[in-house]
């Protein structure tokens, strides 16, 4: 059975798109506008605390980003412009050999099916998000909760944690449905190629490599620019930060798992 390099991975999402960096951050700007707006929005209407309504108020940015997304995965596979605002945006020219198409959908079904993919994993994701959270504000005080779980048992405690984890590693390969389709590839070859856990973990690790470096860089950015102090200024430049954060590291994430994907699928060798 194949295997996720996620060393590999990784390590091709970062350098592409800083090779790239120039190209992506043109046909990226809109998104990034869009994402800003959608962040004053949440503080215009006072909606910190309201994760649903967040939801709701991100969705413009989520259409936006979906496009963005599906063009980076053609792009970085096929060399094909990315399609913002109504058109397609020539690359530079370059002496990278795109890969061979091996999938059975035409481009406009990719396209198009990728887009619907990744909004519905982000609605979902979204929503349930929001269901939990929302609902955490109203759930018991946090001593209640604390004393129950600690009337588990060590072991039960750890069984519980165990399963969620196993859990959680294999359903981590459904969250990327959106990167075969868009790619040329079934979802039933997808799932019969990449079937459980052991390419599943190789996928966390891959996002965990992907994000963690990344998250602790903006985190600490946010920090030193005084981000979150509560004043017009602080609101408007933490917003901009957190817009071109969650930009570059779902770019970088989204490239490394295409790459470890399409690597599997296409039965590429190195």
């Amino acid at each position: 059975m194949a295997s996720f390099d996620f060393i590999n991975a990784a390590s091709k999402g970062y350098e592409f798109i800083w090779k790239e960096r120039s190209y992506l951050l043109s046909v990226a700007a809109p998104v990034l506008f869009v994402k800003i707006s959608c962040l004053l929005a949440v503080f215009a209407l006072n909606a910190q605390d309201k994760y649903l309504l967040q939801g709701l108020i991100y969705l413009p940015a989520f259409v936006v980003e979906a496009i963005f997304i599906i063009g980076l995965i053609r792009y970085f596979l096929y060399r094909e412009p990315i399609f913002i605002w109504g058109k397609l945006v020539p690359p530079p020219s370059s002496d990278i050999k795109p890969k061979s198409y091996g999938g059975y959908m035409t481009r406009n079904q990719c396209v198009q099916g990728g887009i619907a993919l990744y909004l519905l994993l982000r609605v979902i994701e979204t929503a349930l998000l929001g269901v939990s959270m929302d609902f955490t504000q109203n759930s018991p005080p946090v001593d209640i909760i604390e004393d129950d779980v600690a009337n588990l048992s060590p072991v039960m405690a750890s069984l519980i944690m165990f399963s969620i984890l196993i859990a959680f590693t294999w359903i981590f390969r459904f969250l990327w449905l959106f990167i075969p389709t868009a790619s040329g590839y079934p979802i039933s070859y997808y799932l019969k190629e990449i079937p459980g856990i052991r390419i599943s973990a190789g996928m966390v690790a891959t996002w965990i490599i992907c994000s963690l470096p990344l998250m602790t860089v903006f985190s600490a950015l946010l920090q030193a620019t005084g981000s979150g102090n509560g004043d017009l200024l602080s609101i408007i430049s933490s917003s901009i930060i957190r817009a071109i954060a969650e930009l570059i590291i779902v770019s970088v994430q989204i490239t490394a798992m295409t790459y470890g994907i399409h690597k599997i699928l296409s039965g590429e060798k190195d």
